[in-house]
């Protein structure tokens, strides 16, 4: 069996030996926690080396051990396979054995969660009750494909978190380093804030040169104070302000001692990096203030390890703050959640205007165990407060960074309590005004508990924290001097977590657009702290994990220096069409749909000369979006677009050397999608190339599926309706027109479409006064039912997202009159004076009928036309036009013609 079992501290891997690193369980020198089974005094903590095909240390017949097995995301045993031994503190026999799930971790993860302890005050004879506090934790963390949540999504994607994570088998690691983060580079170790990365290349930062050349710092001595004054003042400076003062010369300084820059390294203020022990000569006598310290050796000799021995420190400094607050904090009216109550705590939408509900959405009821979760998180408690009158709230949270969340709530003036009260972290919330006023109240939840609650007056957008990815809640309500009367405020809560929040008041107020929940990510810029705003009624979910294209976007460091997002959404309109503009090398440069009753696209990126157009029909929805990338960049290269009949639209751009890769963003089972976002390269900079880089889907669920009408069938679409980019090949496509060949370009490519006018209902002509004179533009041919054929849905001759004007004419086929003949009016023009290239424009068109009526559309008189194209076919045979178009073409024959 093949485990990739992971430290549930750091998230790296644990292995077997530096000897043997192909063994399937890469176990080296794991800390096992097991059950405290009475109380922290019977605490079972053993350190074990797991190798295959040894010899047994103890002499037991079966050992057994249950640990995590990340590829199964389930606890396995492990039999008399791997033999278990070396025993560093405890030497256990079989009857010691954990029997209940246990968590791995590294000694060096161990000690190095004891000194961050520590660091934060707690005492040594403390920590048996944080050990017990972290089996709690362990055991009612979300887990996310096997992993603990909080060490694993540091500022990284899943796929980049498990690409980074990968043991590779010729590099060279101390046994106790994570192998996590490489892809930082070499990053400048700096005296920063916490969880701060600051990238310079190979330059090297200012107090590096001085700490290198002279292995310390030193500043004016400027403070009357005797020594060990001046150095207990200097320990509440911030390494930046040191580093500060180094650089003011003066006759007498004052050497900066070693503790003076451990002690500057607080949780508060700046962390440091950790000293490997093999680095210290006297490792063993050494305290954690000694391990703490900028030295030649870590600078100059591995950078990489650094980084992650920072996010190391990181991360436990989280964990030790969610663990601090959380036995620090005072338990209010929270009551163990049985099973069968947990089905009321489930999601719904509330209609009703007085509600407001708030949770992380649920995957799964229950798990393994019985016990009720929401996401991955497990509920285990819940409380509620009934008939209020409140003025504000404070508001508690418990744990740091990424592990802070909203635990608790205490209401004034009366002072109920309710969830886990931490008086070391409240923020007030302010509930009343001095006159009558409409307020928000703004909740931005996680999947994994809620983060933050606050309220800004109406019109105010409220400015949230640097989260990675929240819900984002709104609501609105009427404050007054009193305050605001709330009937029931419920909650459910994790280990030390609000998980749900349900508030029912007669002064909420129906906040129409506000009344919504809706996913933002933070890490991308189209709103820096503040998310955006949709017209529309109905729930929106904007899926970021389908996200694709340019590594710009889908790296997380360069998401910050990418261009801002644009988005573009129709929600609650009929989509009629859906359009691609593309620029002069066939790249994508705008994506958008025209609804009914508008002549204008909602448009994502810019109109261009260049476009191919679908016609989506009535009761049509889109539900699935192909992206096609290629080149090392994954550079856009295509896309296609299908509806619930079937593919409608696919562009693909010519010249692609490999088979690009392709990415399905699907909105899902009964949802559809009502709008996109995406980047592009150039935006807002006047860049002369502007492209699409990369793009995301927003869905929402499907209000009612589409059903035919009386009058037409539904209709399955088998291959795409929009006009199809060609390189002109004369074996597939028949000699190209001599007229095009003037143009001197077919090597680049045309678009051609074609569209049969038997059974042809009506007629909607584009024709469009531009730079090149009156020109037609396109053509969308509506179909009737013939007797005995299939329905044949809308065709698109041409392109029709240009800003033209439409000329709608009926042909009466339901009486029997049909098209039987048409002339084309084309118009040859050069492009400048002094150029070869030409362009062929569309002037007018006239259809001939059965009943020998003649249909006229734009300029149909020879003075305006260069040349005249009668289309005419037998009576046993079907009329077929085909378009033909490119940048500066438009050229209309009959297929038998070309």
């Amino acid at each position: 069996m093949n485990s990739e079992v992971l430290c549930v501290l750091c998230g790296s891997f644990l292995r077997t030996s530096r000897y043997r690193p192909t063994s399937p369980l890469w176990i080296l020198h794991p800390r096992i926690i097991g059950h405290a089974y009475e109380g922290p005094a019977t605490w079972t903590t053993t350190e074990y080396v797991g190798t295959k095909g040894t010899t047994a240390a103890f002499n037991v017949a079966e050992p057994k051990l249950e640990i995590w097995d990340n590829s199964l995301a389930g606890m396995i045993t492990l039999d008399s396979s791997y033999q278990i031994g070396r025993s560093r503190e405890v030497q256990c026999s079989r009857e010691l054995l954990p029997c209940k799930p246990c968590y791995l971790m590294h000694n060096e993860c161990w000690g190095l969660f004891k000194i961050v302890a520590g660091k934060l005050g707690v005492k040594e004879s403390e920590l048996p009750l944080y050990q017990n506090y972290l089996y709690r934790a362990f055991s009612a963390a979300p887990y996310d494909g096997g992993n603990l949540v909080w060490p694993h999504g540091y500022n990284l994607l899943p796929e980049e978190a498990l690409m980074y994570r990968i043991f590779r088998f010729n590099s060279s690691y101390s046994y106790g380093e994570p192998h996590g983060l490489d892809h930082v580079g070499y990053s400048e170790l700096q005296v920063a804030s916490p969880r701060t990365y600051m990238y310079y290349g190979n330059s090297p930062s200012p107090h590096k040169e001085i700490l290198a050349e002279q292995g310390s710092i030193n500043i004016p001595d400027f403070l009357p104070l005797p020594l060990e004054l001046t150095h207990k003042v200097l320990c509440y400076l911030s390494g930046a302000d040191i580093t500060t003062l180094s650089e003011i010369k003066s006759i007498k300084t004052l050497q900066i001692p070693d503790l003076v820059w451990k002690s500057q390294f607080n949780l508060e203020a700046e962390l440091g990096f950790l000293i490997q022990p093999h680095y210290m000569a006297t490792a063993a006598d050494t305290t954690w203030r000694a391990k703490y310290l900028f030295t030649k050796k870590i600078i100059t000799e591995n950078h990489r390890e650094a980084a992650n021995l920072k996010r190391r420190w990181d991360i436990f400094a989280s964990l030790v703050h969610r663990v601090r607050d959380t036995e620090d904090s005072d338990e209010a009216n929270i009551y163990d959640l049985d099973l069968e109550d947990s089905k009321q705590f489930a999601y719904k939408i509330v209609d009703r205007d007085q509600a407001f509900v708030c949770q992380s959405l649920p995957e799964k009821s229950t798990d393994s165990n019985g016990s009720a979760s929401s996401d991955g998180v497990k509920i285990r408690g819940h409380g509620e407060l009934k008939h209020i009158v409140t003025t504000g709230m404070c508001v508690s949270y418990t744990g740091a960074g990424k592990l802070r969340f909203v635990s608790g709530f205490r209401f004034l003036p009366s002072g109920e309590r309710l969830g886990l009260i931490n008086a070391q972290d409240e923020v007030f919330v302010q509930l009343s005004s001095p006159t009558a006023t409409i307020q928000t109240m703004w909740v931005a939840t996680s999947k994994y508990g809620i983060r933050s609650i606050s309220v800004a007056r109406e019109g105010v957008d409220y400015e949230f924290e640097k989260f990675d990815d929240v819900y984002v809640n709104r609501k609105m309500f009427k404050s007054g001097s009193e305050g605001i009367e709330i009937l029931k405020f419920a909650i459910t809560v994790g280990v030390s977590e609000v998980t749900s929040l349900h508030i029912d008041s007669p002064d909420f107020i129906c906040g129409g657009d506000l009344d919504r929940q809706e996913l933002f990510l933070q890490r991308y810029s189209w709103s820096p702290t503040i998310p955006p705003v949709f017209s529309s009624k109905r729930r929106i979910d904007i899926d970021h994990n389908l996200f694709r294209g340019h590594l710009n976007y889908i790296t997380e460091r360069a998401r910050f220096e990418s261009a801002s997002l644009e988005y573009v959404i129709f929600t609650e309109l009929t989509v009629v069409r859906f359009t691609c503009w593309l620029g002069s090398n066939f790249e994508i440069c705008g994506v958008g749909v025209f609804v009914e009753g508008k002549d204008s696209p909602f448009l994502m990126g810019k109109m261009t000369e260049l476009s191919t157009d679908t016609i989506i029909e009535k009761g049509e929805a889109i539900v699935s979006l192909e992206l096609y990338t290629g080149g090392k960049d994954q550079l856009p290269v295509g896309i296609s677009v299908h509806t619930d009949r079937g593919v409608a639209f696919r562009f693909m751009a010519p010249r692609i050397l490999r088979p690009p890769d392709k990415h399905i963003l699907n909105a899902g089972e009964g949802k559809e999608i009502v709008g996109f976002f995406g980047g592009f390269d150039g935006s807002g900079s006047g860049a002369p190339l502007f492209r699409l880089l990369a793009i995301g889907i927003i869905t929402s669920t499907r209000e009612s599926l589409s059903t035919p009408s009386s009058e037409t069938e539904t209709i399955t679409r088998q291959q795409p309706s929009n006009p199809q980019l060609r390189i002109w090949d004369e074996a597939t496509n028949g000699p190209c027109p001599k007229d095009l060949l003037s143009n001197q370009q077919p090597h680049l490519g045309y678009f051609v479409s074609t569209a049969p006018l038997a059974n042809c209902k009506y007629l909607e002509c584009y024709f469009q006064d531009g730079h090149y004179g009156y020109r037609l533009t396109g053509i969308r041919l509506g179909y009737g039912k013939e007797a005995g054929s299939p329905q044949q849905g809308p065709t698109v001759l041409g392109r029709l997202s240009r800003p033209s004007t439409k000329n709608v004419f009926e042909i009466e086929s339901d009486w029997g009159e049909y098209i039987v003949a048409v002339d084309v009016y084309i118009k040859k023009a050069k492009l400048a004076p002094m150029l070869a290239d030409v362009t062929l424009a569309v002037v007018g068109i006239a259809f001939w009928t059965s009943s020998q009526r003649k249909i006229t559309c734009g300029k149909c008189q020879a003075e305006y036309a260069t040349k005249v194209l009668p289309l005419r076919t037998s009576i046993e045979e079907d009329l077929i036009l085909k378009w033909i178009y490119s940048k500066d073409i438009d050229y209309l024959t009959n297929v038998k013609e070309t």
